[in-house]
């Protein structure tokens, strides 16, 4: 009786690593278009009645270029400095789809909360900064820095405060015998 050795990793090609990224960027370039085709009939039949700024933030939150695009319209430019701070931050659900495909099996709770924290202080920051410009502090102004505040609070609770490696790394190369 023989043991069995474990079978020895063949090395990554480039004609493998080429293949991942086509269908990786495929993927991503399929999602963009789904959510330009939602929005093109989303627009039509649901947001014609809504004021543009309502209508670039719908659009926003679901795709965060076309949602910027739309913050043209907005004559407000603290308005538009906040909504554009939080398009930047939140990214729209595109990019969390985009973010879900490419992570594949791993975990989109952290993703989640990282975005969630960054969009609060973002929001946050911006509300501060239109404010000192203004050299006021409207009332919607405060609430949106209380729910930013909220979400972050929320946010960080949720993160675990962890990172466990099953390996040690040495030099670039993986080392398996120190498991």
């Amino acid at each position: 009786f023989e043991p069995k050795l474990p079978a020895k990793k063949q090395p990554y090609s480039i004609t493998q690593s080429i293949q991942n990224c086509t269908l990786t960027m495929a993927f991503i370039c399929s999602w963009i278009i789904i959510f330009r085709v939602m929005i093109g009939f989303i627009v039509k039949w649901f947001l014609w009645r809504l004021p543009e700024t309502t209508h670039a933030f719908i659009i926003g939150s679901l795709e965060l270029s076309n949602g910027i695009y739309l913050l043209k319209s907005t004559s407000e430019i603290g308005l538009k400095f906040i909504m554009c701070s939080f398009m930047l931050a939140c990214g729209g659900t595109c990019i969390l789809l985009q973010t879900k495909q490419v992570i594949g099996a791993l975990s989109i709770k952290p993703y989640l909360a990282g975005k969630a924290t960054q969009t609060a202080v973002s929001i946050t920051l911006s509300i501060i900064f239109v404010s000192l410009l203004k050299k006021s502090i409207p009332l919607n102004a405060v609430l949106l820095i209380l729910i930013s505040l909220l979400l972050l609070v929320i946010s960080l609770d949720n993160v675990k405060k962890y990172v466990a490696f099953s390996f040690k790394m040495i030099y670039n190369k993986t080392n398996t015998s120190a498991r």
